[in-house]
């Protein structure tokens, strides 16, 4: 193995390891949010409240979906660290080094776009407000983390669409989001 792929695989899998410890945190915050969304009692005319309904089930259905999107490169890092440490073959090394890149850039990208929802969801609708919110508030809320959801998604195709997962630019994507992530890992210390 070419030592800058080493380097880049031996990288992103800091960074994997690094966004599976704070899955679990992550998922607890998903909970919350999904628990103030649906708590969210709009004021407004009957068709108003039925479609900010329709958009916190949508909103609700795309945050399951992007919890499972981040699950899955956790559970195939999980397998073939299995494959190392179980069968003691030096290959699964070199294709976990190999495959902690695809693994990485994806997830990071989803565990960010997570994270802002819920700083979204916490700052929009912080704690107990003297009025529930009217539907137009509501919608606007809901707008903005349905564009996150969804620019996150597109996001995501125009790479695959591109071929960025499979080329040199993905070392250097990698390198960046593993340089935020030990950057986040030492704000995290102070």
């Amino acid at each position: 193995m070419a030592p800058d792929l080493y380097a880049t695989g031996l990288e992103a899998w800091t960074g994997v390891l690094f966004y599976k410890q704070r899955l679990p945190a992550l998922n607890a915050r998903m909970q919350d949010v999904v628990r103030r969304i649906y708590a969210l009692q709009p004021i407004g005319t009957p068709s108003q409240r039925a479609g900010v309904l329709v958009m916190q089930r949508r909103i609700i259905a795309g945050l399951r979906h992007a919890g499972q999107d981040c699950e899955r490169p956790i559970a195939l890092h999980d397998r073939t660290l299995r494959s190392l440490t179980r069968l003691y073959q030096g290959s699964a090394l070199t294709r976990l080094l190999r495959q902690a890149p695809d693994m990485f850039v994806p997830l990071a990208h989803k565990m960010d776009s997570l994270a802002l929802v819920y700083r979204i969801v916490d700052v929009r609708l912080h704690g107990a407000r003297a009025a529930p919110p009217t539907a137009d508030e509501e919608v606007a809320i809901l707008t903005e983390i349905e564009d996150v959801l969804s620019l996150d998604t597109r996001e995501a195709k125009a790479r695959e669409q591109a071929g960025l997962l499979r080329k040199g630019r993905l070392a250097e994507e990698a390198r960046k989001l593993a340089a935020k992530a030990a950057a986040s890992r030492t704000f995290d210390r102070r």
